[in-house]
């Protein structure tokens, strides 16, 4: 054959084959919540056996970037590091069947319940960690915690999130001693609700909670009104700072602030929804210069530099 010939066939089933692959990339399926990332191409449900499936996937894709470029000694030793990676996240799976394991005083011992078909996966990245939650092994809710020391203020971490998934549903503060603080700010759509939260003073973490509508968003309300019968070490210190945010003589605080961050014309009730327990007076060991190194401790915060490079980048 000439190859005068061969040459357009060439191009024409290279051509064939680009508008095939551009037609697969097209209808490839996206999520159905465009808050729901985290979990794709899963959805809400998911079985920890298809999880564990979705994280390999991310491994794999992972190293084989760093293998493209790799010695044959240096893939040998990804291939390594890879599967004792992969060994972490399955060894990390929690059944929470009444048994100390761990996480009770944890950052996100709030987020599980005992003895009610509950169970966890953990896995380490390189700014986060990510909490895949199941309940009678059907995924609901994926917790996210950032160091604070990655991410700057958490004005600057809300306004990262806000540049990666638009203007939230609405942002809840605190107002301490007139001085106006997001404490939380959420973001919804049909399928799914997702938080961020405010955990500085305590663990230096801030917090991105992505949750079930419907079934998840269900189970949070029942927890939030479940009477808590069960004390934990931050207990004493969680009072201390419930006293502060529904503190009732709080005044002159700047809405336009959080308006600015979030971009939402903010509208707060301090006193309503307030949890019974924290309907009582400051507690004594409270004291006054207790409140203002805390307060002092948020300034410092917020006046910190932001990382450099976009935090959207690390966003999920």
């Amino acid at each position: 054959m000439s190859n005068r010939f061969v040459l357009p066939t060439a191009l024409a089933a290279l051509g064939a084959l680009l508008v095939v692959s551009t037609a697969a990339a097209q209808d490839a399926p996206q999520p159905r919540s465009k808050y729901a990332g985290i979990i794709h191409p899963l959805d809400w449900g998911a079985s920890s056996h298809d999880v564990f499936g979705k994280l390999k996937s991310e491994l794999d894709d992972r190293y084989r970037d760093q293998m493209k470029t790799s010695d044959t000694i240096k893939i040998d030793q990804l291939i390594r590091q890879k599967a004792d990676e992969l060994q972490r996240i399955k060894d990390s799976l929690v059944r929470f069947d009444g048994q100390r394991t761990g996480y009770e005083t944890s950052l996100v011992a709030g987020e599980i319940v005992p003895r009610e078909g509950e169970s966890l996966v953990r896995v380490d990245d390189r700014v986060a960690q990510r909490y895949y939650i199941f309940r009678n092994d059907q995924i609901w809710k994926v917790v996210v915690t950032y160091n604070v020391s990655t991410m700057g203020s958490f004005d600057d971490f809300v306004a990262a999130v806000r540049g990666k998934y638009g203007n939230p549903k609405k942002a809840s503060f605190s107002d301490d001693g007139g001085e106006r603080r997001i404490t939380a700010v959420t973001w919804q759509d049909e399928h799914t609700r997702m938080v961020v939260e405010d955990q500085s003073e305590f663990y230096s973490s801030y917090v991105m909670k992505f949750v079930q509508v419907g079934r998840g968003t269900e189970l949070e309300q029942a927890r939030a009104d479940r009477p808590k019968t069960r004390k934990t070490a931050a207990d004493s210190r969680a009072e201390g700072l419930m006293a502060d945010i529904f503190e009732e003589d709080a005044s002159g605080a700047q809405d336009d602030l959080v308006d600015q961050i979030t971009g939402l014309e903010a509208e707060v009730d301090l006193t309503n929804g307030r949890p019974q327990e924290y309907a009582v007076p400051r507690m004594a060991e409270d004291s006054e210069p207790k409140k203002k190194a805390r307060k002092a401790k948020r300034r410092k915060a917020r006046e910190k530099p932001a990382p450099k490079g976009d935090p959207a980048d690390i966003i999920y």
